[in-house]
């Protein structure tokens, strides 16, 4: 492909690699609307081409996010079976919802759902601060048949960040303090919260 420049009146053409595509040429509404269409993990990878990119991602207005399952049951996927698979996203670990909350830039997510799942001090932190950045809302967060080992304080924490409309917390393992602290705590009243302990 050949660019023309004009200098002193006088036309020099420029050849340009014909394996490299001028996508900073195009319009920016099909920019845009190619970085659109690309998975978070993508996009992750063309933060790093350049500034341009970088910046261009991160000003993109947010795609619509799916229900959002983290389950850890190994083997077949049983109970990812058992609820209706169209519009969930399944992730197998905790440090994949951190990366997609990284990149889902002022998104909303209908459900985030966590089976199985070790809910530790560490995955909390990283999880709030993910969702602080990126000013993500989650309308739904459950938690079933998980262990926590974090403070039922990062938990609401969370949940506070996230602008959670509703909270459920079924059938998990944890301390009585952790159950005492959500029962009085004035957020979790405040949102139509299901916690079957």
């Amino acid at each position: 492909m050949l660019a023309s420049a004009d200098c002193n009146n006088e036309t020099t053409m420029v050849e340009r690699d014909p394996h490299i595509f001028p996508f900073f040429e195009l319009p920016v509404e099909l920019r845009v609307a190619i970085l659109r269409e690309l998975w978070p993990r993508h996009l992750k990878t063309l933060r790093l081409v350049s500034r341009a990119m970088y910046s261009l991602i991160d000003n993109i207005t947010p795609r619509s996010w799916k229900n959002v399952l983290v389950d850890y049951t190994s083997g077949p996927r049983f109970f990812f079976r058992q609820i209706n698979c169209r519009g969930w996203v399944l992730l197998r670990h905790c440090t994949a919802c951190v990366e997609m909350f990284g990149l889902a830039r002022g998104a909303s997510i209908p459900r985030l759902f966590f089976h199985k799942a070790k809910i530790t001090d560490f995955f909390m932190r990283r999880l709030s601060s993910a969702a602080r950045k990126s000013r993500v809302a989650v309308q739904h967060c459950e938690f079933s048949m998980c262990s926590f080992t974090c403070e039922a304080e990062q938990v609401v924490e969370f949940v506070e960040i996230c602008k959670t409309e509703k909270l459920a917390i079924v059938e998990c393992m944890v301390t009585t303090e952790f159950t005492q602290f959500l029962v009085k705590n004035s957020f979790v009243m405040k949102v139509s919260s299901d916690c079957h302990l």
